[in-house]
């Protein structure tokens, strides 16, 4: 039961990674260790296994699946990281290109004009409306 549980305890991590499409808040090093931990890990139970003839399968199970499931981990970081980072770009230049000088009359024209730079580019809105809490 521990070889499942550690093989699959990284499962959650990927669901909601994909779910959320978001990776900022994992680190790099966590993924990174944990591929070397499973590898070096793996490498010891073959070798003492290989030693004294006592085969223990539930053990490659456990960092076979692991280490598949944080490999996984590692690319939707790597995507979503990239992702994130071409959307910011984005954002600059839009930012870059349109001059922010309006002042709205009513709350209506306030409203319209949110809803333009809305189709324009997502996050641009909660800047604006941050700078001007």
């Amino acid at each position: 039961m521990g070889a499942v549980f550690f093989a699959i305890c990284a499962l959650p991590q990927v669901i909601k990674a994909v779910k959320t499409k978001s990776t900022k808040d994992l680190s790099y090093f966590y993924i990174y260790f944990s591929i070397f931990g499973n590898i070096f890990s793996a490498i010891y139970i073959f070798y003492t296994n290989y030693s004294n003839g006592f085969w223990q399968y539930p053990q490659y199970f456990n960092y076979g699946i692991a280490l598949s499931l944080i490999i996984i981990l590692l690319y939707v970081k790597t995507k979503y990281d990239n992702q994130t980072r071409e959307d910011e770009e984005m954002n600059e230049k839009i930012i870059e290109e349109k001059q922010y000088d309006y002042e709205p009359d009513t709350v209506a024209e306030a409203l319209n004009w949110l809803n333009k730079q809305f189709e324009l580019g997502g996050k641009i809105i909660e800047e604006k409306v941050e700078e001007n809490v």
